[in-house]
């Protein structure tokens, strides 16, 4: 009898452990490639409106991916109205199919030959 209770308070403390543990997990993001170093968060909108004013630069943006490549290189980026094509590809970088969710990327704007902007992106953050 003094067995089977303690495996059963064995038991107890184990699952115990393990709901803190994966609890704590549930809410970190996850980092693809460089740490994102500035949070402060350029509007999508602005890009697209003023492509040249940020050509070269290194902005952060956020908003929620709506089309992805199969193979995770590339994804378009929405927040409200405004989306902007995100290259990973050329920083080694590939992501997991994340369409609906938001994330965070830094990288730098490049103009396509359409004149459109895009962004190069060294970080994303799925959160």
């Amino acid at each position: 009898m003094k067995r089977k209770t303690l495996i059963a308070i064995s038991l107890a403390v184990c699952f115990a452990v393990s709901a803190v543990i994966l609890a704590g997990c549930k809410g970190k993001p996850k980092l693809y490639g460089q740490a994102i170093s500035d949070k402060t968060i350029t509007p999508i909108r602005s890009i697209v409106m003023k492509p040249a004013d940020y050509n070269d630069k290194t902005v952060t943006v956020e908003g929620k991916i709506t089309l992805e490549c199969s193979t995770g290189c590339w994804f378009d980026l929405q927040q409200d109205a405004a989306v902007l094509y995100i290259d990973i590809n050329p920083s080694g970088l590939a992501i997991p199919q994340k369409v609906g969710k938001t994330v965070m990327v830094q990288g730098t704007i490049k103009i396509r030959e359409n004149n459109k902007p895009m962004l190069i992106g060294s970080g994303v953050e799925i959160k």
